[in-house]
């Protein structure tokens, strides 16, 4: 059982950053259809209520540039007026976007946004220094661990029947998550589950369905059509990945593997196994759910 809770829906990669109320109501209904089912009746939490909404990029920092800061005013009200904490999601900062990322940091104080995922040590180095008051969560871009389904497990050091300990849970990492005031680790869930227990004395924020493989700063989308020599720029971004989502392919009993915008997923067909923890966060990519609803 899992005692202490918390309970997100995750709501990245919309470029244009809006919520309206029709759409904001659908996908809650869609993160509370998700924790009515199996796998969370397992898990035995103890508690269902949504308490935090996450907007942002998550995958590319190319989309910091879409956001309509009106809209994404309106979309803080609308979370805030519900009662849901906001919390934006950064992803790796490519360095020709720093000072979009700037830009958009001073933004979420503007409008108390109080929390924010970050995926670069850059990026958490100028917040923890420049805006102090902005809580840091240690985004799952750090966390190393094995988990693309494509790969060889005969190659590896991998026992599939092991409870797996992050990658992250070191000395080193503790002292840094004190020294930042980090007291909030994201993860994924791995094919063959997750030991805890050196890293109880911070929450953990796991992601479901969908545990993501691999994300970058070279984009296949905005080199289509470019010349050889342009191939791998994305100054001329325009959001070509947008609504992208779809089955790459399906290696093994393992589960499918799926592309969603500019990133690559992972929808394992084993579910959550957990030891050691009772303070974790579940983040409820609930956006994708109509596209899952069948595997789930």
């Amino acid at each position: 059982m899992i005692i202490n809770n918390e309970i997100a829906v995750d709501l990245c990669d919309n470029a244009t950053i809006e919520l309206t109320n029709n759409y904001f109501k659908k996908h809650l209904q869609n993160a509370k259809t998700i924790l009515n089912g199996d796998v969370f009746s397992k898990l035995e939490i103890t508690n269902t209520i949504i308490s935090h909404i996450y907007l942002g990029c998550a995958t590319c920092s190319n989309m910091l540039k879409f956001i309509n800061i009106n809209k994404f005013t309106e979309s803080i009200k609308i979370i805030k007026s519900e009662g849901y904490k906001p919390v934006f999601v950064f992803p790796n900062i490519a360095e020709r976007n720093f000072n979009l990322f700037k830009d958009t940091v001073s933004l979420l104080v503007d409008l108390q946004v109080e929390e924010c995922v970050v995926n670069d040590y850059g990026a958490l180095y100028f917040i923890n220094n420049k805006h102090m008051d902005l809580k840091k969560i240690f985004g799952r871009q750090f966390f190393k661990n094995f988990r693309d389904p494509r790969k060889d497990f005969s190659l590896i050091d991998l026992n599939l029947s092991e409870l797996v300990s992050p990658c992250i849970a070191t000395l080193e990492n503790k002292k840094l998550f004190v020294n930042m005031s980090i007291n909030n680790i994201e993860i994924d869930w791995l094919i063959n589950g997750i030991d805890l227990a050196f890293l109880n004395d911070f929450i953990i924020s796991i992601y479901y369905p969908l545990c993501l493989v691999s994300c970058g700063n070279l984009c296949e989308y905005a080199s289509y059509k470019k010349d050889k020599c342009e191939k791998f720029g994305i100054n001329y971004c325009n959001y070509q990945c947008s609504d992208l989502v779809g089955i790459v392919e399906n290696p093994s009993y393992m589960g499918e593997i799926v592309k969603i915008s500019n990133a690559i997923y992972h929808y394992p067909k084993e579910r959550l196994s957990l030891t050691g923890k009772q303070n974790i966060r579940f983040v409820l990519s609930s956006q994708y759910y109509k596209f899952f609803e069948g595997l789930i």
